[in-house]
């Protein structure tokens, strides 16, 4: 008997709507409507265009009803991290969500002083970075004036003011709710104190929920618009997209995830927190998964580096292709300029060919020039980085990483895949690309019935995902090349 799901996976710089159907243990996955994510505005003022991205949902579902013939078991959504929407009493948004890349680090400051990073990160277990909610609550409130204190008004994250949108219904999804360093380790809901400390009132907020379960309906008003047949029952997946791709790949011992794409999230699923000052001085956050697992990792900057690199070069009138940048830099072979991406300016700078530039010129390295030459530089990087966080893992974990596993866009990628291979000095397990998809599908089946347990969900996972093996080289010379890379290559914050 085969069951039908759907998923909305919303990315920072696209949005796809997905149908999967469960039939003889896998799971077949169709994306059916894909569409861009561009924010609006620069600098301080930049946000997302979210009737756009709500309007391109639609769209998606129409497809997938059109596939489905209007009939589906089940629907859930995914999106990044840490951007939060005001939804008045009618579920209307009260101001532009905001971008993550309109936060300054000035605006960190008052509360950094004021508690410390270090009781923060304790308290929470995210790692303090001036992107996070907690740092930004105050000012969103404050722009959206009067209103936001008016009764029934809600601060939801981006999946959350999705399942708002699309079901009436209000919620705070664990996963997502983890990355906005507002939640309590010890209570597992909002820190009040913290919120009273930073003078917001913990009611703004929905009370936490657990994943995996049923909370709602398609609204009979859009049902009848996409041409769906019953009102569509709606699942809390793990929200954040990391959260349902580290899912679709669970299971391995010893594995260490790498989640490629605009942003690279690399690190090990864990049964517990770690908040040591060794932890939070190297970097790691600590993030919910699906279920009670603890996603333990350095949240890098990712291929959004070529991808702005891209947009320059198109921008200078130069024809470019992601395909033609990487043919040419695997024909430049490796190259003695890198850098490590965990550095903080890197997060918003929007000149990335000049800050390429600048972190290989302030360790005396010869700045890549070409096109070619800078996307093998950024690449490197990435591996680089790679490397010195799986190394991380190991001594904070005091477990060895024996294989990695890398995810999301990257898996496509290989020149990069290779690179990380060699770099790691590790087998890496590639794809599914679309793992964020299939951890949002197993936990919708599972949650409506249609997988009895995680094991069951499990074995389907690895049933369905299409997943490549590679071999780091054995040749001398490449893991020399590596292990003077990592030695010449300054760790952000260190003397070197």
């Amino acid at each position: 008997m085969m069951s039908r799901h759907v998923t909305i996976d919303l990315g920072a710089t696209s949005g796809r709507v997905v149908v999967g159907r469960l039939e003889r243990g896998r799971l077949d996955v169709r994306e059916v409507h894909r569409f861009r994510n561009e924010p609006s505005g620069s600098g301080q003022e930049q946000h997302w265009d979210a009737e756009e991205l709500f309007d391109q949902t639609v769209i998606g579902l129409q497809r997938a009803a059109a596939q489905l013939d209007g009939a589906a078991d089940s629907m859930g959504v995914t999106a990044w991290g840490v951007d939060v929407g005001l939804l008045d009493n009618d579920n209307k948004l009260l101001a532009p969500i905001q971008h993550y890349r309109a936060a300054t680090p000035e605006a960190a400051q008052p509360l950094l002083h004021r508690l410390g990073a270090e009781e923060l990160f304790t308290r929470t277990g995210v790692l303090p970075q001036h992107i996070n909610t907690v740092f930004r609550i105050g000012e969103i409130v404050d722009s959206a004036g009067a209103a936001a204190r008016s009764e029934g008004v809600r601060a939801l994250l981006v999946p959350d003011v999705w399942c708002a949108l699309l079901t009436g219904v209000r919620t705070a999804e664990r996963s997502i709710a983890s990355t906005t360093g507002l939640v309590s380790l010890r209570t597992g809901t909002w820190d009040r104190a913290l919120l009273d400390a930073l003078g917001v009132d913990a009611s703004l907020f929905p009370p936490v929920m657990d994943n995996g379960i049923v909370v709602g309906g398609l609204r009979k008003e859009l049902a009848a618009k996409i041409g769906a047949r019953n009102q569509w029952p709606f699942v809390l997946v793990a929200s954040h997209d990391t959260a349902s791709a580290v899912a679709a790949i669970s299971g391995r011992p010893r594995t260490a995830f790498v989640s490629s794409g605009t942003w690279s999230l690399v690190g090990v699923e864990l049964a517990a927190p770690i908040v040591t000052s060794d932890a939070m001085a190297a970097g790691f956050t600590n993030e919910a998964g699906l279920g009670a697992t603890t996603l333990f990792m350095r949240n890098l900057t990712g291929l959004w580096l070529l991808e702005q690199a891209m947009r320059q070069w198109q921008g200078q009138g130069k024809s470019v292709t992601i395909a033609s940048l990487l043919h040419d830099a695997a024909t430049v072979g490796p190259l003695r300029a890198a850098f490590d991406v965990s550095s903080p300016e890197l997060v918003s700078s929007e000149e990335v060919l000049r800050s390429v530039r600048m972190q290989c010129m302030s360790t005396d390295m010869a700045p890549p020039e070409t096109p070619a030459e800078v996307t093998r530089c950024i690449l490197q990087s990435l591996a680089l980085t790679y490397r010195r966080t799986i190394t991380l893992c190991e001594q904070l974990t005091d477990t060895p990483v024996e294989e990695v596993h890398m995810i999301g866009g990257g898996s496509l990628n290989p020149l990069l895949r290779q690179l990380t291979a060699d770099a790691c000095e590790r087998p890496l397990r590639f794809g599914p690309v679309e793992a964020t998809s299939l951890g949002s599908l197993a936990a919708q089946a599972l949650a409506v019935g249609n997988l009895s347990d995680e094991g069951d969900a499990q074995a389907v996972l690895q049933r369905s995902s299409d997943a490549g093996l590679l071999s780091p080289s054995n040749d001398q010379t490449v893991r020399r090349f590596w292990h003077q890379l990592d030695s010449i290559v300054p760790t952000p914050g260190s003397n070197a």
